[in-house]
Parts: structure tokens; sequence; C-alpha cells
């Protein structure tokens, strides 16, 4: 059983009776009081890095083990079992993908063996070290919540980041996770040319003050698409329980079979890491009024970069107007580069029939082509030719 979620300061700060009774010297510590009744009487308050209800509702076999008296808490069960299992503590906050990609040093520390996980890094090192980076945006915050932004500006909080661990969790605020600057600029020319004006100073202040709440994402999750396919969580975000779409999918929708994500590219090069049950990856964008393909991904190499559990990496489609083949005109010079492909678990989508293409392997991986030789895919390290899975009268998928 590891304890290195706990937090000393955390502990007393929200249990102000074991505080008491560590100044009055009935115990040496917060760490003292829990190991020897704490844990025993089912405080789960030990750390901004953990909270039980959203343990307990990201993993209902945990909830259901609880219920029956197998474990007295949330908290026991992820000491015991779920840390280990890569069940972390905060899945509205953390995501392990953008953690180990924006700190390459803990990517290598994990791959060599010192650490189990990227969150075990955080919650021994990291988040001591302030590494937030990859899982909460201060500007974002503080523009999203004015708020907060006072309260930090006359001195109750140090930082919006004080008030989010403390405060914001609780209160399903957004911590901003993942946005991308230029990413959302090329998807939203509109607010580019805000910007540009001067009307905004920065693509993420639009979105924190209008565009979260139009349904504009601020990462390759596609907010309309999803909203389209669960209309039960369009209702809910509009009595108020979600921020968006991509707010109830970080927290619950990525845990749910039933439940898919999609993330969409815009008409420029762009890098998709997906993540969740269920996951589509389209390098090009569409238009979410009609659905219509907007760029064919001539002039394109998009990364798609599956981090589901199950993928699906869209390499053709069928819109509005019928089938669409993707990544053709310029040879070789534009295609869709896929990353982390799974025989088990993932599939790729074409358009038309599967007579129309041609599979190769160049270099270590597996080329998708036409017939008349225009490069579409790129499949690293996989070198075995893939079988149809499936197919419709317009699309199929491979796997």
């Amino acid at each position: 059983m590891t304890f290195d979620i706990f937090d000393e300061e955390y502990y007393l700060a929200t249990n102000p009776d074991v505080a008491n009774a560590v100044a009055a010297g009935f115990f040496e510590s917060g760490a003292d009081h829990f190991n020897t009744f704490g844990f025993a009487e089912g405080r789960v308050s030990v750390s901004p890095l953990y909270n039980e209800s959203l343990y307990l509702q990201a993993n209902p076999d945990v909830a259901n083990a609880v219920a029956s008296g197998f474990f007295s808490s949330g908290l026991v069960h992820y000491m015991a079992y779920g840390e280990d299992e890569g069940r972390f503590g905060l899945y509205g906050t953390f995501n392990e993908q953008a953690y180990l990609s924006r700190y390459p040093d803990v990517a290598n520390a994990v791959a060599a063996g010192f650490f189990s996980s990227g969150f075990s890094h955080f919650e021994q090192f990291g988040f001591d070290e302030g590494r937030f980076e990859a899982l909460y945006n201060e500007q974002y915050y503080l523009q999203k919540y004015p708020d907060v932004a006072n309260a930090v500006a006359v001195g109750f909080f140090s930082s919006g980041l004080q008030h989010y661990l403390n405060h914001g969790l609780g209160e399903n605020r957004s911590g901003g996770t993942f946005f991308n600057e230029g990413f959302y600029l090329r998807d939203n020319p509109d607010v580019e040319n805000a910007v540009a004006a001067g009307f905004f100073s920065s693509g993420l202040a639009h979105f924190a003050e209008y565009g979260e709440e139009e349904g504009r994402s601020g990462t390759s999750f596609d907010e309309y698409l999803y909203r389209s396919a669960n209309p039960d969580v369009n209702k809910a975000i509009q009595a108020g329980a979600f921020s968006s779409g991509e707010d109830h999918y970080r927290i619950f929708g990525q845990f749910e079979p039933q439940r898919t994500g999609f993330f969409t590219g815009t008409d420029g090069d762009d890098t998709i890491v997906s993540f969740g049950a269920n996951s589509q990856l389209l390098g090009v964008s569409e238009d979410p009024g009609t659905g219509i393909v907007q760029s064919l991904g001539t002039g394109e190499i998009d990364y798609l970069i599956g981090g589901g559990e199950s993928n699906t990496y869209i390499l053709g489609l069928e819109d509005a107007l019928g089938p669409v083949q993707l990544y053709l005109g310029n040879g070789n010079s534009d295609y869709a580069f896929i990353r982390s492909f799974d025989i088990q678990s993932d599939y790729i989508q074409l358009a038309g029939s599967p007579e129309a293409y041609v599979q190769q392997v160049v270099n270590g991986s597996l080329t998708l082509s036409t017939t008349s030789g225009d490069l579409v895919g790129v499949v690293e390290g996989y070198t075995d030719f893939l079988s149809v899975i499936s197919e419709g009268p317009r699309t199929f998928l491979v796997g």
C-alpha cells in the first residue's frame, strides 16, 4: 500500500480537529493521526490531488465495492490498488498523455521504470515542483472567473491555482486544461481576426469569455459532434451541470463505453491526440452547421495519436454530400501519420471500396495509398497488412 498521495498540509487544513490535536501534542503530525486513526475512520481529504467523489464516479466497480463493504472508501482502494492500476485520483484534472508529452524527462523516467506512471511522478514530485502547465491554465482560470481574479488581486488567494485546488474542483469549475492557442485561432478565423484587431488579448481570452459557452473547443476535441451525439449531455450543459461537452467527457464520458470522443483537426497541419474508452480522430475540419468537410487534407500532414482504449482513425468518410477520400492530390506530400496503432482495438476508416487502395511496408511502417499511387496514410511501426473488418456502401473499416 502506498501513501504517496498523502499531503500533510492539506490534511491538517481540511481536518481542523486533527490540526488541533497535533498542536496539543496528541499526535506528532497529521500523517501520524492518519496512519493511526484517520485511515480507519474513512477520512478521504488527504490531498488536493485526490477527490473521493470523482474517483467513485469514474470507477463504478470501485463504487460498487465500497457500497458492498469490500472497501471503506474509494481512497482505501486507490492506495491499495488504484494507483498501481493507473487509476488517477483527479480524473477531471489529470491527463497522463498530456503530462508525459509536456515533460519528456518524466516520460523517460517512466519508460526506465523509475515511476509507474506520470501521475506517480506528479504526486511525489511534480506537484511540489509546480508542474501544472499540462493540467491547468492560470490565465484561463482568472479570465473565466472574475470573482477568483478579484480574490487573488486583494490577497485572499496567492493564485488562481490555489483557489482551484482548494475550492474550484469542488465547485465544478473548469481548469482550462489542454488549450492550444494556435489550434484555436486556426480553427476560428473570426477570433483570429478579433485578436489581430485588438479586441482580445489572445484566443484563450476569447475562449474563456465567450468561446466555451458558444460550444467552441480550445483543443482538437469536437464539441459539436459530441453534443450532437449525446443529447443528454447537451441538456446537462444547458442546465449548468457542466461547462461544456469536453468538461463532461473528461470527467465522465471518457470512461463510459457507450460514448465516443471526437477529435477533429483544421485545414492546416495538426497533431491530434485522443483519450477515453472510444475515440475518433479526424485530421481535417468539418463545418459544424452542415457536416460538410471543409478541408480534404490536401497539402496537410496530420499526426493522429490514439490515446484511447479503442481508436478509429478517419482517412475517408461520408459527409452530407457523399463519400469523401482524404489526403489526395499531392502524391506523397500529404497524408495522415498514425501513431500508437493497436491491431487488437483500433481501426482505420477509408472511403470508397477496398479495391481502391494498396498496402505496402516502407521503412518499417505500413503505408496506405490509392491504386494510382497517392499516399493517404502511414501506420508507424506496423508491418502487417490490414484486413477489412466491415464494409458499408460508401466507407469501410480495416484493422
